[in-house]
């Protein structure tokens, strides 16, 4: 596929992210919006995450259905997206002195600063297209909880503001085991993601995905479709901004650059990854990788400056054979 019709696929799709540093991000955002995730996430792929209990967080537009307690330890945490929407599920949990009340109290606004002085993010499942599900294993401290929804709508408003958030208490849970080691270790840093495998083997995989950095980070994956090349990706990104400034409006901190979804084709597809994560946490992103071309990429902003941090240096592409 070449460039020219890269960008015609591209042409008339959703508001784009205005972004810092002379970035032009109106392809990407308009492509991750109107992307249909068909990868199939091995909820057993391998016998170490097959053992461990499992919680389906049911989501729609917009809210969660889970249950008000799960059991702590190591559990697979399965989003499903029965909604219209994007959707991913973030575990909040308070800091400080701060409470769930606290939490929920601040979702009522759409600044997302206020909501991280009070609340960590330990990540969780990323974001799915309507229909889809994803899967991860994360390891469960005991506590009280709020499973969040910051990916915001076509008006710049994050889900959570919207009402989806759920309170939840985890509760411990004696004889877990630690996991078997991961497939594959990948560590996101300040701005980059250490030790991705330029080359990984296809089929069902775990991903363990650590933020040793200072801000918070996630790490979407996606498979190009067949004839798209990651330099096209990046072309396509590098473009000035062609829409109005009308139909620009900024992302919050915790959200992909996707808003709602939009009919039509995009160049690449989800097939796993993480949840935005606060500094020191870590989720295993449970995923079976078909053959093909591959980028990983985070979408949240520099604390300093704004710019989103794949501008930073925050993508990098990876084959599966």
């Amino acid at each position: 596929m070449n460039q020219q019709s890269l960008d015609g696929m591209l042409a008339g799709r959703l508001t784009r992210r205005a972004t810092l540093q002379g970035v032009g991000v109106a392809g990407l955002a308009a492509a991750l919006a109107s992307r249909t995730p068909t990868a199939v996430f091995a909820q057993g792929a391998t016998p170490a995450v097959a053992t461990y209990p499992e919680v389906v967080i049911t989501a729609t537009d917009y809210a969660f259905d889970i249950p008000a307690t799960i059991d702590g330890g190591w559990t697979l945490l399965t989003i499903d997206n029965q909604g219209q929407d994007l959707h991913h599920a973030l575990f909040l949990r308070p800091t400080g002195d701060a409470t769930v009340e606290d939490i929920q109290a601040a979702m009522q606004e759409s600044d997302p600063g206020a909501l991280f002085e009070l609340a960590s993010s330990f990540g969780g499942p990323p974001s799915v297209g309507p229909g889809e599900r994803a899967t991860v294993a994360m390891n469960l401290a005991p506590g009280q909880y709020v499973v969040a929804c910051a990916i915001p709508g076509a008006d710049g408003m994050p889900h959570y503001a919207m009402g989806m958030h759920a309170a939840v208490e985890v509760t411990a849970r004696a004889g877990n085991a630690l996991p078997a080691v991961a497939d594959t270790k990948v560590t996101l840093v300040d701005f980059g993601f250490d030790s991705l495998p330029s080359d990984a083997p296809s089929g069902p995989t775990s991903w363990e995905i650590f933020n040793d950095g200072d801000q918070l980070h996630e790490m979407t994956i996606f498979q190009l479709v067949a004839g798209v090349t990651f330099d096209q990706v990046m072309q396509m990104m590098a473009q000035p901004p062609t829409a109005s400034p009308a139909a620009s409006i900024d992302a919050s901190p915790v959200a992909s650059p996707a808003a709602s979804p939009a009919a039509g084709g995009a160049p690449f597809t989800t097939v796993g990854g993480a949840a935005p994560m606060s500094s020191g946490q870590t989720v295993w992103a449970v995923m079976d990788l078909e053959a093909g071309e591959y980028f990983a990429i985070c979408f949240q902003r520099d604390a300093a400056t704004g710019a989103p941090h794949f501008a930073l240096g925050m993508i990098a592409p990876f084959t599966v054979a």
